[in-house]
């Protein structure tokens, strides 16, 4: 995800008066290319799908009925071990970039443990994970400097959704009932 510096000295700004196209990538650091952005963009395509709710649901269903399949926890510790408990990178370009990357890991996870359609037991495990996560962020913590930071807000993010004041109903909405009378009814 990260673009090397031959190709960022090939990327300027528009020139005034031309407006971005629809194919031009969100930027915050306007009129400049943002590669950060860029890189968020890029990971999102990536993760969102890894930690969708229905996906997380299919993971938990076909594990239970053929424990050789993955289940949703192996899933995030996966994505967590690539991630958050990768080795920090060398470059300060690397490690801005993988900050980028794990804060949108992050967003995915905290919106899978709290969203409201999705199964309790996929609620229950992405928040199972947020909580364990919390001794490695911690740990971090310590190193100082942009890396503490970033484990500082991600620890306030985490304990924030965990301790949320107002909890959801902590259900999943009931499926509706299919059309029809029931089966063998005398109606």
């Amino acid at each position: 995800l990260l673009l090397s510096p031959e190709i960022l000295r090939w990327i300027h700004p528009p020139a005034h008066g031309y407006r971005d196209s629809r194919e031009s990538f969100e930027s915050r650091t306007s009129p400049w290319f943002d590669p950060l952005t860029t890189a968020m963009t890029a990971a999102r395509i990536s993760i969102s799908p890894l930690l969708q709710y229905e996906r997380a649901g299919r993971l938990e269903l076909f594990h239970s009925q053929d424990p050789s399949n993955p289940d949703l926890g192996e899933v995030i510790d996966a994505v967590m071990a690539a991630t958050w408990k990768a080795d920090t990178p060398e470059s300060p370009s690397e490690a801005a970039v993988a900050r980028v990357v794990e804060n949108v890991v992050l967003e995915r996870l905290i919106d899978l443990a709290g969203h409201p359609r999705a199964a309790p037991d996929v609620r229950a495990i992405a928040s199972l994970k947020l909580a364990e996560m919390l001794n490695v962020w911690q740990a971090t913590i310590e190193l100082g400097g942009a890396e503490g930071a970033h484990a500082r807000e991600a620890v306030r993010r985490a304990v924030a959704f965990l301790q949320r004041a107002h909890p959801e109903s902590g259900e999943a909405p009931l499926p509706n009932l299919p059309p029809g009378s029931p089966i063998g009814s005398d109606w």
